[in-house]
């Protein structure tokens, strides 16, 4: 496979920027991966299954997300998540009718969550598998009006002209928040139950994104956050012009926006170093004095989970896992361990410590009944 750049492929509102091409060239030969964002989904990939005949997204966790093909329809959920499946095969399935409506989210287990539509395909009502339901009732421009919590409790949303939410207000009958906003539909102001307010301002660069946010709170303190340009925070200042104004900065990897470095109000920095799967390798507090300290990571290859941890004296912590990701064994510096044994749905029946105390856990189906 040939690893493409950028410009060989892009998805609207997505980050999977490269992309591995297999050797047909054809879309369903390739292997899409996330390469842009310090998130959960950082060095996934998605990959057509001609097994499920679903687009599969797998996490470097082992977490696959399913997808049925876009191609050529007319209805975005129609092609909308099918299946959630965890590295230990436990599973979430979603079901839809034609019109690519959820009507059923099931798990592994038979619990179950039911949705019901009114005609203009709005949720009305979300009811697990013991009969608990929640309600949803809409106003007459078609928005979010009442919330029916299973115990009878009602919360309720008002909004403006411009259909931004305006006001909320729970089952007791109290408005705990109003909202104001500016003429590009951003919360310029939030008032309280109490009649506090937090007021925001915003300032925006020359493309107008947003690189600059001041938030004052109730007693007239200014927290100001500053944003890059793909919107992570740079800087984080509390107190704003007063003697007591603290800062906390940091600085990023380009491309993948990973912190590199964090230096906090005392000026003290700690710096962090990654592998190419975006995995922390060490840890350096007090970075550039001399009584900088690091702590080293190492991880085992199939789930890109910690293997061992070994502090600023050289003490190292081991763990190690089966086929499945559970941790099994977890040996401390001084060589005490800790062993774990799992059932076939990977919940712990057992855990023997360092010094051989035993304990034991049951269940009934996925809850835990007995320790």
């Amino acid at each position: 496979m040939a690893v493409l750049d950028s410009s060989d492929f892009s998805v609207t509102g997505c980050c999977f920027a490269h992309m591995l091409q297999g050797d047909t060239g054809e879309e369903a030969d390739a292997v899409y991966e996330h390469t842009l964002t310090p998130t959960a989904f950082f060095k996934s990939r998605i990959a057509f299954n001609f097994n499920t005949l679903l687009w599969e997204l797998t996490r470097q966790d082992g977490t696959v997300f399913g997808f049925p093909d876009g191609g050529g329809v007319s209805n975005p959920g129609q092609a909308a998540l099918r299946a959630v499946t965890n590295r230990t095969g436990q599973k979430l399935t979603f079901t839809r009718a034609g019109n690519g409506n959820l009507t059923t989210i099931t798990s592994s287990s038979g619990r179950r969550l039911t949705l019901a539509y009114d005609g203009s395909n709005r949720v009305t009502s979300a009811t697990d598998h013991t009969g608990r339901a929640v309600g949803y009732t809409y106003n007459g421009q078609g928005y979010l009006w009442k919330v029916t919590d299973p115990e009878g409790g009602v919360t309720e949303y008002t909004y403006d002209g411009n259909g931004r939410m305006s006001t909320l207000k729970d089952a007791r009958g109290l408005v705990f928040l109003t909202n104001e906003y500016d003429f590009e539909d951003r919360v310029i102001r939030q008032i309280q139950a109490d009649n506090s307010e937090y007021l925001f301002a915003y300032t925006e660069d020359g493309g107008g994104a947003v690189i600059q946010t001041d938030v004052t709170g109730p007693r007239g303190f200014v927290r100001q956050v500053t944003f890059n340009a793909k919107g992570y925070i740079l800087t984080d200042t509390r107190a704003v012009g007063e003697t007591e104004e603290q800062m906390v900065l940091l600085t990023r990897q380009s491309g993948t926006n990973l912190p590199l470095s964090l230096n906090d109000p005392l000026g003290r920095e700690t710096t962090w170093t990654y592998d190419s799967l975006g995995n922390v390798l060490s840890e350096t507090r007090l970075a550039g004095t001399g009584g900088a300290v690091t702590t080293t990571f190492s991880y085992e290859p199939n789930f890109q989970q910690v293997a061992s941890v070994t502090d600023p004296l050289q003490h190292t912590t081991t763990i190690t896992y089966d086929s499945l990701g559970n941790p099994v064994t977890i040996t401390d510096p001084l060589q005490h361990q800790t062993s774990m044994t799992y059932n076939s749905e990977s919940q712990l029946l057992s855990l023997t410590d360092g010094e051989s105390h035993h304990t034991q856990f049951t269940y009934e189906s996925t809850d835990l009944v007995g320790v």
